[in-house]
């Protein structure tokens, strides 16, 4: 059976700049994008969770939307986020996505609600009916719900359905779902470090949170595996394994607690990716921690001048 559509290689879930004051920074914004497209990705995610959905209101999700799709102009699939807690609010983000040039969207089913399955379905149905590509998005511990690859089946009644993001951290459970409808709908893995053996039984790329702070590297490291060029592949492994250790606080001791997104932000910006800020309650990383963290990044050889691709603002 083909593929329902031909999404393959890295998507990264871009992050959404914000300006200390907490304000949207679209120039900022129209960098990331250039950046990603600079360093090879094959797609981009936008306003999915490492872009902050559930800080944007609809108005700024539609404006990330529109910007994303005005500077790839064709070069890449924009896909936007159109998580949301009802599906009066999804069903208009998926409208707006479609309508602003959006090639998909990818969607948790409603979290924080703990529906159940028949309800599930009704919500995918809704948002199937727009007329707009679904990405699945798998991630119980944010979604509060775990796409199975029984539940997956019923969803594959819409032909709407192409494609997921399985973030589920269940090696086990990825293998049931590349298994069981790998023929049928892209599947990406959402965790890099599954991509390896995710790849070797049928998924077709990762939507790879990391790209934001290694780019290219993570271009690098698909490419190798798509060739089965295992040797080389070991070395952008390194560093997608060394970033994530930096991210989680296992090589560096932050002196004030921050979540991973504010770190995720804190590594772009040290190495020139206009991350920006993140909007509260999450909190900024305090001075002391940036030079740690930068310190972190240069012993793995991670630099500002390691990482440029000049990008112009838009």
């Amino acid at each position: 059976m083909a593929r329902r559509i031909d999404w393959k290689g890295i998507f990264p879930p871009i992050a959404t700049p914000f300006t200390r004051e907490g304000d949207f920074d679209e120039i900022a914004f129209g960098q990331v994008v250039e950046q990603h497209i600079a360093d090879g990705c094959h797609g981009l995610v936008v306003a999915g969770c490492t872009g902050e959905w559930f800080s944007l209101d609809d108005e700024e999700r539609c404006r990330v939307f529109e910007i994303a799709v005005d500077v790839a102009k064709g070069r890449v699939p924009i896909v936007g986020g159109t998580s949301a807690m009802s599906t009066r609010a999804a069903v208009k983000l998926q409208k707006a996505a479609k309508d602003l040039g959006c090639a998909g969207s990818m969607t948790l089913a409603p979290p924080f609600l703990l529906p159940f399955e028949n309800e599930v379905v009704h919500f995918f149905r809704q948002l199937s009916a727009v007329g707009l590509p679904i990405m699945l998005y798998n991630n119980p511990p944010r979604g509060c719900m775990n796409l199975t690859a029984s539940l997956i089946g019923k969803l594959l009644e819409f032909d709407e359905i192409v494609s997921i993001k399985d973030s589920v951290n269940e090696l086990p459970q990825n293998i049931d779902t590349l298994r069981a409808h790998g023929d049928e709908i892209a599947i990406f893995a959402g965790r890099e470090g599954y991509l390896l053996p995710a790849m070797q039984r049928g998924a077709i790329g990762s939507v790879a949170m990391i790209t934001n702070i290694l780019g290219s590297h993570v271009v690098e490291y698909y490419d190798h595996l798509l060739a089965g060029r295992w040797e080389e592949a070991r070395r952008p492994q390194q560093l997608i394994d060394d970033v994530y250790a930096v991210i989680q606080g296992q090589s560096v001791k932050l002196t004030r607690a921050t979540g991973h997104w504010s770190v995720l932000k804190t590594c772009m910006n040290v190495l020139g990716r206009n991350g920006g800020f993140m909007r509260e309650p999450y909190l900024p990383v305090v001075d002391e921690d940036i030079a740690k963290i930068a310190d972190a990044l240069a012993k793995i050889g991670l630099t500002p001048e390691s990482m440029a691709h000049p990008v112009a603002a838009q």
